[in-house]
């Protein structure tokens, strides 16, 4: 069983209300003036922000899933760099 589905199973069934409110979550851009692509676009940015994690509402649950998500992906990338040093095959010296 892969780590990932190993930690998530247990917090699916002890708090299945934060999964489903999650998922159920409306667009951060409902309720907004962003019309085109690119307002979505900084709305997004703008929910991101740090200083979004200590405040209140739908931002808050939205930017610690975005923050979250890029330090996992971080990690992993670096990661794979440590594997794949550590994998390298040096040729034999010739002589």
């Amino acid at each position: 069983m892969p780590w990932a589905t190993a930690c998530c199973y247990p917090h699916m069934f002890q708090k299945p209300a934060f999964i489903w409110s999650v998922l159920a979550a409306r667009p951060l851009w409902r309720g907004s003036s962003a019309a085109t692509f690119g307002a979505r676009l900084q709305l997004v940015w703008q929910a991101m922000e740090p200083s979004s994690l200590f405040e209140s509402g739908p931002t808050h649950t939205f930017a610690i899933i975005a923050w979250v998500f890029i330090m996992r992906s971080l990690l992993t990338f670096v990661a794979f760099i440590g594997l794949a040093r550590a994998t390298r095959i040096v040729p034999p010296a010739t002589a």
